[in-house]
């Protein structure tokens, strides 16, 4: 056999992603290759008005057969697993018995936002949570939901004064539950989704903890983004050697990471991504902490639209379960949408108005509405490009995600930034991203090797008069609104 071959053989990654509707096992070859994904649904429960949770039993089921399925295959095809990366959503908490390994509530989606009324009382500190977490005051954020789980549930609350409560990211949870590490331990870059995460210090923020009324004993230790997370439980063969957010990981898909680009990733929530040093406590967006090493700590500017793939499925079922129509069968088709107020999941970046009320402008038919949904979603991601006031222009966008595969919502966002805009066909964009990450000697370092630009479609931007009017008319409904919201 030959020494390609065998490096074909013996240097497969194991790449796991836990999203929001699935979670999915992708092996990688060398290369970041493709060799073989195994996927389970996740269901998601709305209990309340903006309450959004997974069970986390059934996440963790879905998780182990996917993790079977992919082991299995890569035994029955002759290849070695040499590590594991993880990847999860990063504001998404649970807390668990860390005697038994029992989850002691369901996971709290980064969309649930149940906490609101509480948070508004800490407005007065919001100042000083933007400085050191570079996050802003949201109901979003992991802290809240962490206190609501210590008031709320009387399992938690048993747990907590036997000393065996441990909450924290879901990556924590996903940590403890597949491998045998002893500690409990989670990355920087989920740790900082908390809104207790000191990123200026690298600690936990002992302020922060008294506001919230969290005990630090609780929170797992926070390790680089490369770590040795342990054997997992199914193969202890395969360590875990990489733990991330899903949109950190999403903008290393493509083999290379440039200051000059704006990355946009596609799922649930939409995403746009600077590389950038600048911590503006000023600015409405976030600075988000992405990856750690011993030598850096890689940050960026972010922007965060909630209401994507969900507000897609809101639609979908706030009529009926009728199924929405791609954005390219509806764009000249359909000569008057109207507009959408997109507050699905709570309105973020750069108003942050999490108990804001969507509702549709001037739409009658289904058509309309969903055209109106799609044209929200382009017109709030420019909002959030306006809002980065970074000086130096970047030089074009990357996509991903589920939304990329339509080549006609991708030009019409090419014309509305005036940026040249690159489409691929593989969306997995997340697993892909860990699969590049395992691949360098640090996850810190800016990516070169290997182009894949050759394998995009590349948009051009053109002029779109009749887009960028209604892009202004939206804006000003949005303000109207968001004015009202205040109002009352």
């Amino acid at each position: 056999m030959s020494k390609e071959n065998d490096e074909f053989i013996d240097n497969v990654t194991l790449c796991i992603d836990i999203g929001g509707h699935s979670v999915r096992s992708i092996l990688y070859d060398s290369h970041c290759n493709s060799l073989a994904s195994f996927s389970e649904t996740i269901d998601t429960q709305r209990p309340q008005k903006n309450r959004v949770e997974h069970s986390a039993g059934q996440l963790l089921e879905s998780l182990t057969m996917t993790l079977h399925r992919a082991i299995d295959f890569s035994h029955g095809h002759g290849l070695k697993i040499k590590c594991a990366g993880l990847a999860t959503q990063r504001s998404s908490i649970v807390a668990w018995d860390e005697t038994t390994g029992q989850a002691l509530s369901p996971v709290l989606s980064w969309q649930d936002t149940r906490g609101r009324k509480w948070l508004e009382r800490l407005k007065i500190e919001s100042n000083y949570i933007k400085q050191v977490t570079g996050l802003v005051l949201s109901p979003h954020y992991g802290a809240n939901k962490i206190r609501w789980c210590l008031h709320n549930l009387e399992n938690v609350k048993t747990a907590l004064k036997q000393n065996r409560l441990k909450v924290g990211p879901l990556a924590s949870f996903i940590i403890a539950s597949i491998t045998e590490l002893d500690a409990v331990v989670v990355d920087v870059g989920n740790a900082s989704r908390t809104l207790l995460w000191n990123y200026r210090k690298n600690t936990w923020d002992k302020t922060l903890l008294q506001m919230f009324n969290i005990e630090q004993s609780i929170l797992p230790v926070v390790v680089d983004t490369r770590y040795n997370f342990g054997q997992l439980r199914l193969d202890k063969t395969i360590p875990l050697k990489l733990v991330v957010g899903d949109q950190p990981a999403a903008i290393y898909a493509i083999g290379q990471v440039a200051r000059n680009r704006l990355y946009i990733n596609m799922g649930s929530g939409a995403f746009i991504l600077r590389l950038s040093e600048d911590k503006d406590p000023e600015s409405p967006l976030l600075t988000s902490v992405l990856l750690r090493d011993k030598e850096q700590v890689i940050l960026a500017r972010e922007g965060t639209v909630n209401g994507v793939a969900n507000a897609l499925s809101w639609l979908q079922a706030s009529t009926g379960g009728k199924k929405p129509i791609f954005y390219k069968a509806l764009v000249d088709t359909v000569s008057s949408p109207g507009y959408f107020l997109n507050g699905v999941g709570g309105l973020a970046s750069p108003w942050w108005d999490a108990g804001f009320e969507s509702r549709f402008v001037d739409c009658d038919s289904f058509e309309e509405k969903t055209l109106a949904v799609y044209e929200s979603i382009l017109f709030m991601l420019l909002e959030n490009y306006y809002a980065m006031q970074i000086k130096s222009l970047p030089e074009a966008i990357v996509l991903s995600g589920g939304l990329s595969v339509d080549a006609r919502f991708n030009q019409s966002l090419a014309n509305l930034f005036g940026l040249t805009t690159y489409g691929f066909a593989d969306v997995e964009a997340t697993a892909r991203g860990v699969a590049r990450l395992l691949s360098q000697s640090s996850p810190g370092q800016l990516l070169s090797g290997e182009s894949v630009f050759e394998q995009a479609v590349c948009f051009s931007p053109r002029k779109d008069r009749l887009l960028e009017s209604r892009f202004q008319n939206w804006r000003e409904q949005m303000l109207k609104q968001i004015r009202e919201s205040h109002d009352t």
